[in-house]
């Protein structure tokens, strides 16, 4: 985007970049992440037009289905949309409702459903399975085991312990909090920018 005198870039639907000057626009200068309609002349964006005033997020939210978003694992989210409608939500929802006896369970067990499929999407935002995201169980059930089974032998079970702690931690930094793939990948479109491909 354009400062107020100097020239800008708009991210076309072929994923091209094109420079534009501020007197080629035609209406409201646009903020970051809104649409815009624009011709190309000499590899340049003239004749541009604001078409939303909205961030891609704010619009992602205004029309999303929230079902689909908490209790189906296909698609994508992007690390933005994990933290803050996945993770803060279901963390406030859940300390509001865990002390209410029946009621909480029940939510505890949506909960926990929505934890799994939000991280699945992480996965698959990343162009990965959803399945790596139990790549920490079989270490922690073998940590348990071997501490339960044979508690003399605190080396194993230190050393499981430490390939579990191995593993939350990859899927922690390599995927919740890393950047998805840029465009569209073999689960969906790109979350940020799903009108693109």
């Amino acid at each position: 985007m354009p400062g107020p005198t100097g020239p800008g870039i708009i991210s076309g639907h072929d994923g091209q970049r094109y420079r534009f000057a501020p007197s080629d626009l035609r209406n409201a200068p646009p903020a970051a992440g809104d649409e815009v309609d624009f011709e190309i002349s000499a590899g340049e964006a003239k004749e541009i037009y604001t078409l939303a005033a909205n961030t891609p997020l704010k619009a992602l939210a205004a029309k999303r289905d929230w079902t689909q978003f908490y209790l189906s694992p296909s698609g994508r989210i992007s690390r933005r949309e994990y933290w803050l409608y996945g993770f803060l939500v279901t963390s406030c929802v859940g300390l509001l409702t865990g002390w209410i006896p029946i009621l909480g369970v029940i939510v505890s067990l949506v909960l926990s459903w929505s934890g799994i499929v939000l991280g699945i999407k992480r996965f698959h935002d990343l162009g990965r399975s959803g399945w790596w995201s139990l790549i920490a169980i079989p270490p922690m059930l073998l940590t348990i085991f071997s501490a339960v089974i044979n508690p003399n032998h605190a080396t194993l079970t230190m050393l499981l312990g430490l390939i579990t702690l191995a593993a939350m931690l990859w899927v922690f930094f390599g995927v919740l909090v890393r950047r998805g793939n840029e465009g569209p990948n073999q689960f969906g479109p790109d979350p940020m920018h799903p009108g693109i491909g």
